[in-house]
């Protein structure tokens, strides 16, 4: 089974603050591959080798990713997805969606109109 956790307290995280997400597939034989997408976009994928930011187990294989600090544009669905090969190719998925707020900004100009 694949696994997605995210180090915060709630779905909801503050502009210009961090979070760090951990990303871990376990299986028999050992998962081969291991995928972390922000929406559609691939933010890091693992398959095989000797990918030295990946932590391997008996069983599983995980890495971390912290996106710092936090734009607006962060707000999105991110998915861990693993895979192995037990008689066939296996994946499985997990997503967690995240928002991220932010008090409101407000600027006013004013243009000097000097009358004639």
């Amino acid at each position: 089974s694949s696994g997605i956790n995210a180090e915060y307290g709630g779905d909801e995280l503050d502009k210009g603050s961090s979070v760090t997400f951990t990303c871990k597939a376990e299986g028999n034989p050992l998962p081969t591959k291991l995928t972390l997408r922000k929406g559609d976009k691939v933010l890091k994928s693992y398959t095989g080798g000797s990918d030295t930011s990946i932590e391997k187990g008996t069983y599983h294989i995980s890495y971390d990713e912290t996106i710092s600090p936090l734009k607006l544009e962060d707000t999105a669905t991110y998915t861990c997805e693993g895979e192995n090969n037990n008689g066939g190719t296996q994946t499985d998925t997990a997503t967690k969606t995240i928002t991220i707020v932010s008090d409101v900004t407000v600027t006013l100009t004013a243009s000097d109109l000097t009358p004639t």
